[in-house]
């Protein structure tokens, strides 16, 4: 039987499948916006609930396939971290190369990490694939894409922020203090949990890559037009 979240992610999907299908027209526009209000309503319905079961901190292992995994892992990771989840990534020996993805959370945000990271993620690929080396002596191809996907997910973080930040500004002070500190609260369980599954884990921090500014910044344009809900649902704040 399906789920409300189950349910929910077919009708996103759906949306955006005919978004793209018209995409760069109005139509896809309003696709768009019609699938993250979905979203965003399901975010403050179960806010509101405040079940026991979404306060229990919980773990999902995600596969990566295709190209540029590691861009992949780095979009994920931001789009958990600014949604108050904690992940830690499985990466090929001897390779740049990210097989999986471990996430903790409560479950109210691992659904909306469920939710966002393959639709983000789509998006991103399908317009890095635009990004094309012109000139034998020039910026390759995998450098102009990848940039690319650097500048998007640098986009997308600073918007993920600023909703999160302002989540319940409409609520008055003495709310907005209360809910910060829940969020607050929220991030720390969640890396609690993942250092408590994986204490023998350490990061290695490979040397920082190189990126092609002109296609970062058009990457970080595209996340900046991309329509994440941030004023959907009756002027209330989406993804909070």
């Amino acid at each position: 039987m399906a789920t409300k979240i189950d349910k929910i992610k077919s009708k996103v999907e759906k949306l955006l499948a005919k978004a793209n299908d018209v995409a760069g027209t109005p139509e896809a526009s309003i696709f768009e916006e019609r699938a993250f209000e979905l979203m965003a309503k399901y975010g403050f319905e179960q806010r509101d609930l405040n079940s026991a079961d979404d306060n229990e901190v919980i773990c999902k292992e995600y596969n990566l396939t295709g190209s540029y995994t590691d861009m992949q892992a780095a979009l994920f990771n931001q789009i958990a971290k600014t949604l108050h989840c904690c992940a830690i990534m499985t990466a090929k020996r001897n390779s740049s190369k990210i097989m999986s993805i471990k996430v903790y959370g409560k479950r109210t945000h691992l659904n909306r990490v469920d939710i966002l990271f393959p639709l983000l993620n789509n998006s991103m690929g399908a317009q890095a694939r635009n990004q094309k080396a012109t000139s034998a002596y020039g910026t390759s191809t995998t450098k102009l894409r990848k940039s690319f996907m650097y500048g998007f997910i640098v986009g997308i973080t600073q918007r993920l922020s600023a909703m999160e930040s302002n989540a319940a500004s409409d609520a008055g002070t003495e709310a907005n203090n209360s809910y910060a500190l829940v969020l607050l609260d929220d991030a720390k369980a969640a890396r609690a949990a993942m250092e408590a599954e994986n204490e023998w884990q350490r990061s290695n921090r490979g040397r920082g890559a190189s990126y092609d500014a002109g296609a970062a910044s058009a990457g970080q344009d595209a996340a900046t037009r991309a329509d994440i809900g941030q004023t959907r649902v009756n002027g209330m704040r989406a993804l909070a």
